[in-house]
C-alpha cells in the first residue's frame, strides 16, 4: 500500500524518521521515540516542546505554551506575507506544505501498475480517511492524480 510519509528531524537531538502525513490543520504532540523529549507536528513542520511543561505542567501551562509555539510560527508567516511590495490577495494563506503533500519516493517501486491487482480494503480504509476529504483541494489534487 502507498502511504504519503513525510520527514522529520528531532529539534532536540536531531534525529531522523518518517512520519505519515497528517491533514493539514492536524495538531500532534508526541515524544521523540530516540531521546523521549516531547516535539509538536503542525502544517508539516516539527517543533520543540518543553517536555516538563508537556508531560507535568498544569492544563492552562501546557494551553499556553502550544499557543506560544504555534502563535510563534504562524505570527512569521503571516509577516512574509507583507514582505513583498505586491499586496497580498485577500483570504487566508495555507503555507504550501500545508496543502502539497510529501511523498517518500522510495514507495514508488513498490506500487503495482495500475489495474495490475484490486484495491485490498486496508488501501481503501486509507483512501477514505485522508485522500477523499482532500479531494477537492485542487493543490492535493493534483499532486495526486496529475
Amino acid at each position: 500500500m502507498f502511504v504519503p510519509l513525510i520527514d522529520v528531524t528531532c529539534p532536540h537531538c536531531g534525529a531522523r524518521g518518517q512520519v505519515m502525513t497528517p491533514l493539514p490543520w492536524a495538531i500532534i504532540i508526541g515524544p521523540c521515540p530516540e531521546c523521549g523529549e516531547m516535539v509538536l507536528l503542525f502544517c508539516g513542520r516539527i517543533f520543540s516542546l518543553d517536555t516538563d511543561i508537556i508531560r507535568d505542567g498544569s492544563r492552562k501551562q501546557k494551553i499556553d505554551h502550544l499557543k506560544d509555539v504555534i502563535s510563534g510560527y504562524l505570527s512569521g508567516r503571516i509577516e512574509s506575507l507583507f514582505e513583498d511590495s505586491e499586496p497580498e490577495p485577500p483570504g487566508f494563506d495555507l503555507p504550501p506544505e500545508c496543502l502539497t503533500p510529501h511523498f517518500d519516493s522510495n514507495l514508488m517501486d513498490e506500487v503495482p501498475p495500475p489495474g495490475s491487482e484490486p484495491i485490498n480494503d486496508e488501501e481503501m480504509d486509507g483512501f477514505r480517511a485522508v485522500d477523499l476529504k482532500l479531494i477537492d483541494n485542487p493543490e492535493y489534487f493534483k499532486a495526486i492524480f496529475e
